[in-house]
């Protein structure tokens, strides 16, 4: 049921943002649903609507995660998929929270295209204080 949810929420999402026209999409989440294992797991079916809805976009998409607690980004999808308009980035987490992530939005920067590498989302760390 759960998942059912999810998928309907991505979907509607997607659609919504391109009625909109939107130059960009952010998906957040909780878990790392970990694309690079290529596993059958429990998060198999929401992978691949989430590489539906990058194609269906054909923008920047950004996926933001946590869950794992180390910090990363990068497009991992591109090899596998050839979509590098997908950029994830993981946020710190427990025990590493010392820094926080800083992502910037420059519309000027999207390019449409899920083969298009375009930066729109600027990804910086900063330190706690």
């Amino acid at each position: 049921m759960r998942q059912q949810a999810n998928g309907d929420w991505l979907n509607d999402t997607v659609r919504k943002a391109l009625r909109e026209k939107a130059r960009g999409l952010v998906i957040g989440l909780h878990a790392n649903m970990r694309f690079e294992d290529g596993r059958d797991d429990g998060w198999e079916r929401m992978r691949q609507l989430v590489i539906a809805a990058v194609v269906a976009f054909d923008g920047p998409v950004l996926l933001l995660h946590g869950d794992t607690h180390r910090f990363r980004t990068d497009r991992l999808l591109q090899r596998s998929h050839g979509l590098a308009n997908f950029l994830r980035v993981e946020c710190f987490g427990s025990p590493f929270s010392s820094s926080w992530v800083q992502i910037n939005w420059d519309p000027e920067q999207a390019r449409a295209g899920s083969a298009s590498e375009s930066h729109p989302f600027q990804v910086s760390t900063r330190a706690l204080q």
